[in-house]
């Protein structure tokens, strides 16, 4: 019995796994200007997108793992501007690997410099495509569907044309 509790668990895990997620996403937070505040906050703030963009699906696309799209999402937190909202910088790079070979070339790299988002230690992100509640969300969104924009791209001409539209739908 126990054995066949543990293959189910395993077969259900490496389903999961499979039907992953399309982004390899590494995530930084600095705040080297920030004086007199709480210093974990900014890596919990890490740890929280970093677990949104990994583990969020953003297409039905099925994704190999070594698909995943890797790019890097860099804050610079310049300010608090109360106990929750945060305002700074951020620059997003992505790159893709190039066919047979192996070595990767860079499809986006840009900085974004008026960030301004409100965080709370612990708190979770939620994406809810029809009713999105959090501009953190809202923001990583946007640039996840950007990323997957220019990515696709790579592949056929306006092929990430459905992934672009959804990112101003965000900010529409």
């Amino acid at each position: 019995m126990r054995k066949l509790i543990f293959v189910s668990f395993f077969l259900l895990m490496s389903l999961m796994a499979a039907s992953g997620q399309e982004l390899r996403c590494n995530v930084q937070v600095v705040a080297p200007s920030v004086q007199g505040t709480n210093r974990n906050v900014f890596q919990t703030l890490r740890e929280t997108i970093y677990e949104f963009m990994n583990n969020q699906q953003w297409t039905n696309h099925q994704y190999e793992n070594s698909e995943r799209i890797e790019c890097t999402f860099h804050f610079t937190i310049d300010e608090v501007i109360g106990v929750d909202q945060f305002r700074g910088s951020m620059q997003i790079q992505a790159r893709r690997p190039v066919y047979n070979s192996a070595y990767s070339t860079t499809t986006l790299n840009l900085k974004d410099d008026n960030v301004d988002f409100r965080y709370g230690e612990y708190e979770q992100l939620v994406y809810n495509k029809n009713n999105i509640e959090s501009n953190l969300v809202a923001l990583l969104a946007y640039y996840a569907n950007i990323v997957l924009g220019y990515d696709y791209d790579t592949f056929s001409p306006e092929g990430g044309t459905t992934w672009f539209e959804e990112a101003e739908r965000i900010v529409g």
